[in-house]
């Protein structure tokens, strides 16, 4: 028997890339990469890097405004410089501390701006800095008037070792002398630290001394009394010697205004001898001043001086002075490559802290 010969059905298969169609294939592939490539760096470059323009001026406006909002509660100032802030806060961490707040750029181009906090670690507020400047707007105020006394000068005085003369000091008889001081047209007021007269003892040394300093109404004493000092006449030698009283502490006297030295006795017996100079005796601003009835009246014979040395200080007021505020910083910042990056802006400080001047 014949088989009879029927055709086959082609057996099922995948298809299949001829060379040509792969090769153009990879073509077409590699046009497409090349592109999404393209695509992507202009995409990355579109980015913000924060290295310049608005990028940059952005990121330094934060930091700026980081400053400004620590700035503006400053109560105390302890370093300000261009470059380089310092101050303190209120507690703001709860431990009933103030806070001490510090901002800080060396000067380097491309060194950080960085923030530290009590003294703890630095951190860093912005990199890559370019421009950080920071300047202090003070406000002045003038302080109340104030006045310093210079050292101890001598006020007046008359001395003498010709013709001489003296005067015996009991409780009726008094003796003094009347001085204006030349002191500069400045000055606020003067007063007197220091007498010395010539005296001796007279009799027994048994009295005392009184020494006095008093108002002069016109060249005469007033019956008030500005200072007192006791002299014991067993102090005083029986030759003449010079005798220092100190008045410490004594009220200031106007410019302009003179004042008298009294020596006074207790009782009847005399207290002391007290030399002068009776006669062709001048000194300019002085005059001589005696009593005869315990002071109730005063008389200022012409020509005639007691034998004194006054000393005291004059005041006159301290230079003039300022007290220094700061009312705000003018702050300057950049960290981008060009100069549309930079950003200034003014900080207010509210507290007004002291700073130094001008």
């Amino acid at each position: 028997m014949t088989a009879s010969l029927t055709p086959r059905p082609k057996a099922d298969r995948c298809p299949g890339f001829t060379l040509m169609e792969l090769v153009v294939a990879m073509a077409i592939l590699s046009v497409l990469l090349v592109g999404a490539g393209s695509a992507v760096m202009l995409t990355r470059r579109a980015m913000p890097d924060g290295k310049k323009g608005t990028a940059a001026a952005l990121c330094a406006a934060g930091a700026m405004d980081r400053l400004a909002g620590d700035l503006f509660y400053a109560t105390s100032i302890f370093t300000a410089s261009p470059g380089e802030i310092t101050f303190l806060v209120e507690d703001r961490n709860g431990d009933g501390s103030s806070e001490t707040i510090r901002y800080y750029w060396s000067g380097t181009p491309g060194a950080p701006l960085v923030r530290q906090v009590n003294g703890g670690t630095e951190a860093t507020l912005l990199d890559g800095v370019q421009e950080f400047r920071l300047d202090y707007l003070k406000r002045s105020q003038l302080l109340p008037s104030s006045y310093g006394e210079g050292d101890e000068i001598l006020l007046a005085s008359y001395d003498t070792m010709s013709y001489l003369g003296s005067v015996f000091v009991d409780r009726k008889t008094w003796c003094g002398e009347y001085f204006r001081p030349s002191i500069p047209a400045q000055a606020t007021g003067w007063r007197v630290t220091r007498a010395r007269f010539r005296a001796r003892t007279a009799g027994s040394a048994t009295e005392e001394l009184k020494v006095q300093l008093r108002p002069a109404v016109g060249v005469l004493p007033a019956d008030s009394v500005l200072a007192e000092v006791s002299v014991m006449e067993s102090t005083l030698s029986k030759n003449y010697q010079w005798q220092e009283v100190t008045f410490g502490s004594t009220t200031n006297v106007a410019p302009g205004a003179g004042v008298c030295l009294v020596l006074k006795g207790l009782v009847d017996a005399d207290a002391g001898e007290v030399r002068t100079r009776p006669t062709w005796a001048y000194a300019s601003n002085c005059r001589y001043v005696y009593s005869t009835d315990s002071g109730n009246n005063w008389k200022s014979p012409d020509s005639q001086q007691m034998l004194f040395y006054i000393y005291g200080k004059v005041s006159t007021p301290n230079p003039i002075q300022y007290r220094y505020v700061l009312t705000g910083v003018q702050g300057m910042l950049r960290s981008g490559s060009d100069a549309a990056s930079r950003v200034q802006t003014t900080i207010r400080v509210v507290n007004q802290p002291e700073v130094s001047g001008p």
